[in-house]
Formats: structure tokens, C-alpha cells, sequence
């Protein structure tokens, strides 16, 4: 199967999760569960198995893992700024994390359609960092946009919570543990691993499923267009040419430079509709922007893999 037929398969799923959607055949709660066992086992169970099995990660994982967050890094310092004289209170964080946050899941299944299991393999180590940097970001722009944000000084509870949510966040703790292992060349028990595999290979196709049927375009989200603009031009263009050329100046081989830009375009993570609503952003724009984005990620990844 080539890169584009593998790439629209996902996406095919996500249809497919759509289409039970709007049937009922899964209840809304049901997709809700389904998305939270996804965050909170499957996919850290995914993360830790791939760490894992992975060569151990060096100079191309660290290039690769520093063109992504130094061009998350630019596009967060564009965003904010911008944000900043434009935006006031739950809006703020809910575009930046629009702006700087990825879908891991279909981050993997185009790395997956792009290079198969090799590009899982690159991929796997350079992802580790780059989550670590997306939720300490994203945690950082909610506690500043309404704690602070040049208003003063904020109070020590929201930093407090800040430190809470990033210490249980699953994601973060698999990337960590992950990593951790990887270095020092260890690995769990054989039966131990062959349970996180399993879990893990449940993942993508579960959450490509549950992120197709999470997708929601109404009435309301035509008063959201001007931040969907901004948001998908950061998200598709800035950030994918921003990592391409720190990619470039690293010099990163074809494969590394094409695992940057198209990680760096998948659409912002459905976890961010989780971490507004838990930190007091805007939840409703988020759901906005990630399903505009969702949908919009198609035909930006089908060129990118074209080219």
C-alpha cells in the first residue's frame, strides 16, 4: 500500500467513526469513554512500547526532536504575541494550543504511511520531547492569559495546578518513563511488554475513531473563522516551514525532514478540548478549532506526502 492509500485509510477511519456517530450506534458518553481509555492507557501504553523497542535514541532522534520544538517554539512566540493585543481571557490559551499542539495519533499514522515501521522508529524518540514542550505550554499560556498575562503577578494556587496537571498528565509521564528507558538501554519484563503492545496496538485505530466522531461544525463555528484562519495558517504553514528549516540547518536526511514537517501539520490534539475545560479556556472555540482543523489536515497532509 503506498503513503497516500495508507494515509486515507486513516482518515477512512475517522469517517467510519463519524458515520457510527451520527447513527448512534456509540453513544456520545461512549465516545467519551472510548477517547479517555485512549488518553489515559492505550496510547502512554503505545509511547512506552515504542520507546522501547526503538534504537536508542540519537543524534537524528535529537535533531529531529529540536527542528519540532524549536519550530513550536517560534510559532508559540508568534501566536502569543499576536494573541496577545487581539484576545482577552479563555480565547488566548484556547488559540495558542490550536496553534502549538499536535495529534499524536494521526502524527503516527502518517509517519506510519509515509516510511512504515521505519518511520515509527524515528519518529517514536523525537515525539517524547515535543510532547513534554506542548503540554508545558499549553498548561503555561492558560495560567498566564487568565492569571496574568502582564496584569500583575499571578497567584501561586493557578501555578500550583499548573504543576498538577503536568505531573498526572499520562502523556507525559509515558514520554518520560519512555525516554527514560530507551537511554539507559533497559526494558520491562517480556510479559509486561507484550501487555503494553497489545494495548498499544488498540490505540490507533480507536482513537482515529473516537477523533472522527468528535467532529463537530455547526452555526457557531462561522463566528470562529477568524481564529480557525489564524490558528490553521500557524498550524499548517508556519510551524511545517518553521521545522523544515531548522530540520534543513540540522542537517536532518530527506526522511527526517519529511517526518518534521508532516508531525508539525497534523492537527491540534483533541486532548486540548480536555485541558480548556480543566484550566478554565475557552472549550467551546477549542472544539471549534479542532474540528476545523481535523478536517482541514486531509488534504494539507495528502500534498505534503505528494510532494
Amino acid at each position: 500500500m503506498g503513503a497516500i492509500e495508507a494515509l486515507a485509510a486513516s482518515f477512512a477511519l475517522m469517517l467510519v467513526g463519524a458515520g457510527l456517530a451520527r447513527l448512534g450506534v456509540v453513544s456520545a458518553a461512549g465516545w467519551t469513554e472510548m477517547e479517555k481509555l485512549a488518553y489515559w492507557a492505550l496510547f502512554p501504553a503505545l509511547l512506552v512500547a515504542s520507546l522501547v523497542k526503538a534504537p536508542p535514541a540519537g543524534l537524528e532522534a535529537v535533531k529531529l526532536g529540536a527542528a519540532l520544538v524549536g519550530g513550536q517554539l517560534f510559532v508559540f512566540a508568534l501566536v502569543w504575541g499576536f494573541g496577545r493585543r487581539r484576545l482577552s481571557g479563555p480565547a488566548l490559551p484556547s488559540v495558542v494550543q490550536g496553534a502549538i499542539r499536535y495529534n499524536t495519533y494521526i502524527a503516527f499514522a502518517t509517519a506510519l504511511a509515509a516510511q512504515g515501521p521505519a518511520g515509527l522508529e524515528r519518529l517514536t524518540p523525537a515525539l517524547a520531547p515535543l510532547i513534554i514542550a506542548a503540554n508545558i505550554l499549553s498548561v503555561g499560556a492558560h495560567v498566564l492569559a487568565l492569571n496574568g498575562a502582564g496584569r500583575g503577578t499571578p497567584t501561586s494556587s493557578p501555578w500550583l495546578k499548573a504543576l498538577k496537571e503536568l505531573a498526572t498528565n499520562p502523556l507525559v509521564l509515558a514520554s518520560a518513563l519512555g525516554l527514560t528507558l530507551n537511554l539507559a538501554g533497559a526494558a520491562p519484563p517480556g510479559l509486561v511488554l507484550k501487555v503494553l503492545e497489545a494495548l498499544g496496538g488498540a490505540s490507533l485505530p480507536l482513537a482515529l475513531l473516537a477523533v472522527g466522531a468528535g467532529v463537530r461544525l455547526g452555526a457557531e463555528t462561522l463566528r470562529d473563522l477568524p481564529p480557525i484562519f489564524w490558528t490553521g495558517l500557524a498550524k499548517f504553514l508556519v510551524w511545517p516551514a518553521a521545522s523544515f528549516a531548522a530540520a534543513w540547518a540540522l542537517g536532518l536526511g530527506p526522511e527526517g525532514r519529511q517526518l518534521a514537517v508532516l508531525t508539525a501539520a497534523a492537527p491540534t490534539a483533541t486532548a486540548s478540548y480536555v485541558l480548556a475545560r480543566r484550566m478554565g479556556g475557552d472549550a467551546r472555540l477549542m472544539a471549534s478549532l479542532i474540528s476545523a482543523q481535523t478536517l482541514l489536515a486531509a488534504p494539507v497532509l495528502f500534498l505534503l506526502l505528494s510532494l
